[in-house]
């Protein structure tokens, strides 16, 4: 490893069970915490994961957020490089970006997995716009430190 990926970095939506045994080993080395996109089944469903989330991030650092738009299910977001059933609602990442990045010194931001030759009636670019445009709040709102 380069040493870039830190103990706090949370993949979260994923809807996988991941390509190998490696992965897990290589994730756990990383010290990632993982939240499947099947945690929002559970009781808690959205609150549960921006919980989650909150206790894992670091208040007191700066942060980097990257989203990946395959971690929507495709009838939301058909184009993007890994449809996968059972991803979550652009509704649910909106509820998980306001609640769980509020008050944290996010430095930068992306939206990432976008491919407009995909991309029919452009809704995998709508729900992108939106998602950007949260993130970019949450951004302004929280005030670079």
């Amino acid at each position: 490893m380069e040493g870039l990926l830190t103990d706090t970095c949370i993949p979260a939506g994923i809807r996988s069970s991941l390509d190998s045994e490696k992965d897990l080993v290589v994730d756990a080395q990383s010290g990632f915490k993982i939240i499947p996109a099947s945690d929002m089944l559970r009781p808690a469903g959205a609150q549960g994961v921006i919980e989650n989330i909150r206790k894992s991030v670091p208040h007191d650092k700066p942060i980097y957020v990257s989203l990946d738009i395959d971690s929507l299910d495709p009838s939301f977001t058909p184009g993007t490089a890994g449809p996968a059933a059972g991803g979550w609602t652009t509704r649910e990442v909106i509820e998980i970006l306001i609640q769980a990045l509020e008050g944290l010194n996010i430095v930068g931001v992306d939206v990432v997995e976008v491919l407009p030759n995909m991309n029919s009636a452009e809704i995998t670019g709508i729900a992108a716009a939106e998602l950007t445009f949260e993130l970019i709040t949450r951004l302004v709102r929280n005030g670079l430190k």
